[in-house]
């Protein structure tokens, strides 16, 4: 049972999620409440912990060629131990920003500069975690996207979750250009500052600037550049559970050599419409997203609907793996910890 909330904190919340970049006046300006309510309201849901303000490095942008997705099954009957080497051991993988587990299942989201890079961890993990630890052989499967030739459909973007919930307009726009992979020069002043502002990603230019040792206008002038090239997005994360939601899904669905990308565009923007989802990946093989419901009776129609429509085309190659979480069971091992990601970027070239 999520917090129950005004009018008004409706939506103040979902203009919150839907345009994290805007300052409160301008927010305000957006979505018809007055500047001093908005205000208000926001500090209140923030100290409830309702949402919390996040910055992602997107690693497109920085050389980093893959993003990587592992799901599974957790073995019955393992020793609490075994699980909790497994957490640490993820949580020390610098790659890895994104992953969260209940009893029985698990997901994680890494970057990757290559496929090399990526090889040497998996056949790490399955060493050390395969036959006799936690991971059950039979369901783990690791999805690799070369990001390059794939659609960051929604790169953990919680808008539509909250117009679900709150209601609020649907401005996005729908590009249905693959993503580009550069590497973007950055001097070793720009990955601090970029580092900082990653970090600490609630603080204003004048804090970031005070803890990373540079001038309030050099960090405010990287902050721009970083947003407009793409290098930095700012996200707001919801607390799932305190807005209602009651479970994640996470499914994958592999697809006909017939039915490519190319040919998926008008059913992919269709589900992106009406599927409340928090991230979501495509190529032409197969996709990868993450959903969130109410209940297992939303869940099923969704997935009805889902499959009814693909079906229909004859796109999908078998029935999707889906996994379950319900978010009273749900354990969030990182929530877009950058840290090690950043650390190493840093270091790069010393």
């Amino acid at each position: 049972m999520g917090l129950d909330f005004t009018p008004a904190e409706k939506k103040v919340l979902s203009g919150l999620v839907t345009y994290p970049r805007l300052n409160d006046r301008q927010l305000s300006d957006k979505i018809g409440v007055k500047p001093s309510t908005t205000t208000a309201i926001r500090r209140r849901l923030r100290s409830k912990d309702v949402f919390c303000t996040k910055r992602i490095p997107m690693g497109n942008r920085l050389g980093y060629e893959l993003l990587v997705t592992v799901m599974g099954k957790i073995k019955l009957n393992t020793k609490k131990s075994e699980i909790k080497k497994l957490i640490e051991w993820i949580k020390e993988i610098p790659g890895i920003f994104y992953a969260f587990k209940s009893s029985d299942s698990m997901f994680c989201v890494g970057l990757f500069k290559n496929f090399s890079e990526y090889r040497i961890l998996a056949d790490r993990a399955w060493e050390g975690f395969g036959e006799n630890g936690p991971i059950d052989p039979n369901t783990w499967k690791a999805v690799i996207f070369s990001l390059e030739h794939s659609k960051l459909v929604n790169f953990f973007d919680y808008s539509s979750p909250a117009r679900a919930l709150f209601g609020g307009k649907d401005e996005r726009k729908f590009v249905r250009s693959l993503e580009t992979v550069t590497s973007e020069k950055l001097s070793k002043k720009e990955k601090i500052v970029l580092q900082g502002l990653v970090a600490y990603p609630e603080s204003s230019d004048k804090t970031v600037a005070e803890k990373v040792g540079a001038s309030r206008q050099a960090v405010s002038s990287m902050r721009k550049k970083f947003e407009d090239a793409d290098i930095l997005r700012t996200i707001r994360v919801l607390d799932l559970q305190k807005v209602g939601m009651g479970i994640m899904a996470v499914g994958h669905l592999q697809f006909q050599p017939r039915a490519p990308l190319a040919v998926r565009w008008e059913g992919v923007e269709m589900t992106a419409s009406r599927t409340p989802t928090i991230f979501w990946v495509s190529s032409s093989p197969e996709t990868i997203a993450v959903g969130l419901m109410s209940d297992y009776d939303q869940l099923h129609n969704l997935r009805r609907d889902f499959l009814e429509y693909y079906a229909k085309k004859g796109f999908y190659k078998e029935d999707p793996d889906v996994l379950v979480f319900p978010l009273s069971d749900t354990k969030v091992i990182k929530n877009f910890d950058f840290s090690g990601f950043m650390k190493r970027l840093v270091e790069e070239g010393d």
